[in-house]
């Protein structure tokens, strides 16, 4: 069944998961109005002591405009405190050597839009975990599609995170293990068993249905 996404800021985790369950082309919702407390512009990421949230600062972030226009603010150092985060929480990772500069390279391209931004880290993504990037983009919003398409443009909303009993992976801080945050979590610490990690997620998923 085609799946309908939003396009978060580096994704949770449940989001690729998704993807891979689904491997024909997902869509990716660009004409949405960017809605408030979302993922859109905003993923969590674990540091020493605390799950910290990252959120892009955005150009008249309540507007009605699609989301695809919706443009950043750089009035605000925000890509150097993003790096520097990332870079603590996970610069001793066994896996962040491979992935970050590029993640770093896109952070600091300065693209003028959220949507670029977005999708440039979603490509970087796609890469780490080797799954290819199959999706098209929406030509326009339909507040109802065809039966036949999985809605989930809305499925993830910020601090949701996995039903009680999920499979965990070893995380770099704390012996408590935090589930589904941004998809750099997995990444820099699995490296290529991340997306072992989600097939289990999955079949654990399938069961809670």
């Amino acid at each position: 069944m085609p799946l309908l996404v939003c396009l978060p800021y580096l994704p949770p985790v449940q989001f690729f998961a998704w993807w891979l369950a689904h491997p024909g082309p997902v869509q990716l919702e660009a004409h949405e109005h960017l809605p408030k407390q979302t993922y859109r512009n905003r993923c969590y990421i674990k540091a020493a002591h605390k799950v910290e949230r990252l959120s892009v600062p955005l150009q008249h972030p309540t507007g009605h405009l699609p989301v695809c226009q919706v443009e950043i603010s750089y009035r605000e150092r925000w890509a150097d405190v993003h790096w520097r985060s990332i870079a603590s929480a996970y610069g001793k990772a066994p896996y962040f050597a491979y992935l970050g500069p590029a993640v770093h390279d896109e952070l600091y391209r300065r693209p003028a839009r959220l949507w670029d931004l977005n999708l440039a880290l979603l490509s970087v993504c796609l890469a780490g975990l080797r799954l290819a990037p199959h999706f098209v983009i929406t030509e326009g919003y339909q507040t109802t599609p065809d039966p036949a398409i999985l809605d989930y443009r809305h499925a993830l909303a910020p601090p949701n995170g996995l039903p009680a009993g999920a499979p965990g992976y070893h995380q770099l801080f704390g012996s408590e293990f935090v589930n589904n945050l941004s998809i750099l979590d997995l990444l820099f610490g699995q490296g290529p068993s991340a997306q072992g990690y989600l097939h289990q997620l999955n079949l654990f998923l399938s069961q809670k249905v």
